[in-house]
């Protein structure tokens, strides 16, 4: 007993059946799918278990399949419908010379899958000279269908307008007629679709276009047309539909990312002007505040010398604050160097230019050798990224215990970051309340008061843009109390 969504799907193709069209559907794989109609257009036997897309390329004109690969790829990658007509290859068994497609991508969740799912439609040609469009695009086709469409000569003169294209420019085809079709055409993209139109690209059969229109009212129009060549006739098809409103919305879109660039803009160049105009009048407050402890010993109290040592310390963390801020805002207009990059000669550096703070505070800091993963990346970038986590996990750090820090590395394949390797940076310290582990990473946030640890609340918010422009994340598993782990996944090196 058939289910209710074959029912259904009988049902569908019952109507597109009276109505012209035939079904089909491909899984950019082995399958094609066609039901009766649409095997009767292309001249094919009764529906089987699965066609192969060979047997619906086989049944057009070979000049026509590298267009339709495109169009295929084309719609895999960007999602976007096509509407496209191709020449058949002469068939006894049909007279229909003119074949078009109109598909869609669908993209299912479970299996994750991709398919194009759309119809076939006969455009029947008539083998008498004759100007009519009903003679041969068919009476009810070309009165009913909302495609605009229009007939012109080859040289682009209109001959007959349908009632889609009359309601969507406002113009009568009795006006239209004997105009060229370009003097509707936005001025700005006169100069590249009046050749086009003009017939004066001889070579192809058919095509697509983009342009701006004038309606009778003067208000603007986004249409996608599509042109065909009537030989027999000496004219041409345009089929076109109206993608107004998804212009409006890409421009909106568009504006919108330039106004935050804009922004994005100034506020880097007010934190570059600001934090290098600050360093100044903070070095000046510091160095006569110094000077003031050393010339005059005697004028100073205890109390006055707590004072100033407090106003030097203030000082001396806007200082360090500043220099930060200012790290943070030139590495959005500093260019990238990637390179294919060891990370063994990233630790390698990163541990010489920590030995020092190593030394002092005995910790045991240990690198993973197993791997040695490569990774697209700029050295001197990934060596401040984990100098600053490495740093990070020595200095917060609980009291009475040994420092330990080991670095590990994951294939992301294996781990959800394809075509990543994951860096792990595990510690003994003193561990994040998990419910507030996004706050790490934002700018100028603290989860532990200065007297504690002293920072600006900058590092883990440089690490993360450090990441971010590799094409990585960065992400952190705590337990407070119980020590971190910060992971930061990178690109592997194309190739390896």
């Amino acid at each position: 007993m058939p289910t209710d969504s074959q029912t259904e799907l009988r049902a569908l193709d019952s109507v597109l059946s009276s109505a012209g069209f035939g079904r089909w559907s491909w899984d950019f794989d082995e399958t094609l799918t066609l039901n009766a109609a649409a095997c009767r257009i292309l001249g094919l036997t009764q529906p089987q278990a699965a066609y192969k897309l060979a047997d619906l390329l086989i049944c057009i004109r070979e000049s026509f399949h590298a267009e339709i690969f495109d169009l295929f790829e084309h719609s895999l990658v960007s999602g976007e419908p096509f509407d496209h007509t191709v020449e058949l290859e002469p068939n006894g068994s049909s007279p229909l010379r003119m074949l078009r497609m109109r598909a869609e991508l669908v993209v299912y969740d479970q299996p994750r899958r991709k398919c194009l799912i759309g119809v076939l439609e006969a455009l029947p040609q008539n083998h008498t000279h004759t100007k009519s469009p009903a003679a041969f695009l068919g009476k009810e086709y070309w009165a009913d269908t909302i495609d605009p469409l229009c007939l012109t000569c080859a040289d682009g003169v209109i001959v007959h307008a349908n009632p889609a294209w009359e309601t969507a420019l406002g113009f009568s085809s009795a006006e239209l007629a004997g105009t060229h079709l370009s003097e509707q055409v936005h001025d700005e993209d006169l100069g590249q679709v009046r050749p086009v139109m003009s017939g004066l690209q001889t070579h192809a059969i058919s095509g697509t276009l983009l342009s701006r229109f004038w309606t009778k009212d003067r208000k603007e129009l986004w249409l996608r047309l599509t042109w065909t060549e009537l030989p027999q006739q000496a004219m041409r098809a345009w089929y076109a539909r109206d993608i107004s409103k998804v212009k409006r919305e890409e421009n909106e879109r568009l504006s919108t990312i330039e106004s935050i660039r804009d922004s994005n803009e100034e506020l880097q160049s007010f934190a570059l002007v600001a934090s290098h105009d600050l360093r100044e009048p903070l070095r000046m407050i510091s160095s006569y505040l110094r000077l003031l402890q050393e010339r005059y010993p005697d004028a100073l109290d205890a109390r006055a010398q707590r004072y100033i040592n407090y106003a030097c310390e203030g000082a001396d963390r806007m200082r360090i604050l500043i220099e930060d801020l200012l790290t943070y805002a030139r590495m959005g207009s500093q260019s990238l160097n990637l390179e294919p990059l060891s990370l063994d000669q990233v630790f390698d550096e990163v541990i010489d230019n920590l030995s020092a703070s190593i030394k002092e505070l005995k910790a045991d800091v240990t690198i993973e050798v197993d791997q040695s993963p490569v990774v697209e990346g700029d050295p001197l970038r990934l060596v401040r990224l984990f100098q600053n986590l490495i740093a990070n996990a020595m200095k917060f750090h609980a009291e009475g215990s040994n420092r330990r820090v080991q670095v590990s590395f994951e294939d992301g394949d294996v781990q959800g970051e394809p075509g990543c390797w994951i860096v792990h940076v595990q510690d003994n310290g003193i561990g994040v309340d998990p419910d507030h582990t996004d706050l790490l990473f934002h700018a100028f946030q603290r989860l532990n008061t200065r007297d504690e640890f002293e920072g600006s609340g900058l590092g883990l918010a440089v690490c993360r843009k450090l990441a971010e422009q590799h094409g990585g994340r960065i992400w952190v598993k705590s337990t407070l109390g119980d020590g971190s782990c910060f992971s930061v996944s990178l690109k592997k090196a194309a190739g390896l």
